[in-house]
């Protein structure tokens, strides 16, 4: 059975020379290394990097529209309404035929550069939208308040 790791690609100096080695992100993916045999073979899979500003931002805007609505208590409650109501679900057919839909997660793990790229602009156009949290308001003028909140520089 295989199971992912993931790990970022460092340099570093054995006896004198220059690596690169991979070093794993979380003890999740350091205790699936520590239980592998030596010459155990590895096939890798190159991802783009996140943006963690931009995962900030997210949270940021999560924080923003929490701040100014009744509907949810929590981040975590709000952020799951936002990936379901854009489209950023995994779907199951249960027995009966009827299908059940989980919002996916957004993890660096989970979820590339271009898939949250992606997700982020479907989640804003959802807020925004005239069934949105904040219907009406203009995309700078919200990004540019989320920036605020994370004391990143606005954008015209």
């Amino acid at each position: 059975m295989s199971k992912e790791i993931f790990g970022k690609v460092i340099e570093s100096e054995v006896n004198g020379v220059s690596v690169k080695i991979i070093k794993p992100l979380d003890a999740e993916d350091q205790s699936l290394i520590n239980g592998m045999e030596v010459d155990t073979i590895l096939s890798v899979k190159k991802r783009n990097k996140r943006s963690i500003t931009q995962h900030r931002m997210y949270w940021g805007l999560i924080n923003l529209v929490l701040e100014n609505q009744s509907m949810f208590e929590s981040s975590e409650d709000l952020s799951n309404y936002i990936k379901l109501r854009s489209g950023h679900v995994q779907s199951f057919m249960m027995g009966d035929g009827e299908i059940i839909q989980f919002p996916k997660s957004i993890s660096f793990k989970m979820s590339d550069q271009e898939g949250f790229n992606a997700f982020l602009d479907r989640a804003i156009d959802f807020i925004i939208s005239p069934k949105g949290l904040w219907p009406g308001m203009e995309k700078n003028v919200l990004l540019n308040e989320v920036y605020e909140v994370i004391g990143i520089e606005k954008f015209s």
